[in-house]
């Protein structure tokens, strides 16, 4: 698999992909030096039916400091390396919830008020497009994505 970003090939290590498995194809890094990974999904649902899997995903250009991610104030992720992806949490379902990331010691824009329904899946990203598009902080923001 071959990955481009403006005319610039993406590092990206040799992968076999399995039949049947899902796959996040994170692209991370600046458009000068892109990097490329392949990241193993698990979109089953969680083990009980009034929770919903987390999963935080570090793809922060800038900066090569691991992430971290609290959901109400207790940590569900920590020590992500760039360009790759924590293990799934199942978490309660809960109404109204905050969601703090950080890299390194640097906290980022908090996602307040986030509904996180039982039975599902959800993937966080750090990225700079999604800042661009909510107008948040000049470098990177967390988001949330149900699958």
């Amino acid at each position: 698999m071959a990955v481009d970003v403006g005319g610039t090939a993406a590092g990206l290590t040799s992968t076999t992909l399995t039949g049947g498995a899902d796959y996040t194809l994170l692209v991370y890094g600046s458009t000068a030096a892109p990097q490329a990974a392949l990241l193993i999904d698990d979109n089953s649902l969680p083990g009980s039916s009034g929770q919903a899997r987390v999963r935080l995903v570090n793809a922060v250009a800038d900066s090569t400091e691991a992430a971290s991610l609290k959901l109400n104030f207790s940590s569900i992720a920590s020590g992500v390396a760039q360009g790759s992806g924590s293990a799934y949490a199942d978490q309660d379902a809960i109404t109204a919830a905050e969601f703090d990331a950080a890299i390194g010691a640097t906290q980022l824009a908090p996602v307040t008020d986030k509904d996180v329904v039982a039975q599902g899946v959800y993937r966080s990203e750090e990225h700079t497009s999604e800042l661009q598009s909510h107008s948040f902080i000049s470098y990177a923001v967390f988001c949330l994505k149900k699958k």
